[in-house]
């Protein structure tokens, strides 16, 4: 599997956020300007036009295909990340359904969906699932 470019990395984190930001039927505006820092505190360099354009290519996407059906064509996209990467993404996921002062069960479904279409997340959710267990014991 080849390395993805820093640009493909952030669309693809671009793309999962933006599915988060989505769920809720409302793409508040504080929730952009997150995605926009979330993005820049992680080194991208993109300007703020191209993040702006890049956000409407997926926000287009999603209208057309319906959050799902992005979801898992990002996540498709996402499994060359790294464990590391991916783990910071779910707290990225988490902190934007927040944003806007609640976090509907819309947001949780698609978190749950990004965990779940991602290989090495699901291996992270079974290794603390097993890890839990054991602590219950």
């Amino acid at each position: 599997m080849s390395t993805p470019s820093k640009d493909d990395e952030y669309r693809v984190i671009l793309d999962l956020l933006c599915c988060v930001m989505a769920a809720d039927g409302d793409a508040a505006a504080t929730e952009e300007k997150l995605i926009e820092q979330l993005l820049h505190d992680d080194g991208c360099s993109w300007s703020k036009a191209k993040t702006a354009d890049v956000m409407n290519r997926c926000i287009n996407r999603i209208k057309r295909d319906g959050v799902q059906a992005t979801v898992k064509s990002a996540s498709l996209d996402a499994k060359s990340l790294d464990a590391y990467r991916l783990e910071q993404l779910l707290w990225q996921c988490t902190d934007l359904a927040k944003a806007d002062s609640t976090f509907s069960d819309r947001e949780r479904e698609v978190i749950q969906s990004i965990q779940l279409q991602i290989p090495q997340l699901r291996l992270m959710i079974n290794a603390e699932d097993l890890r839990n267990s054991k602590n219950s014991s």
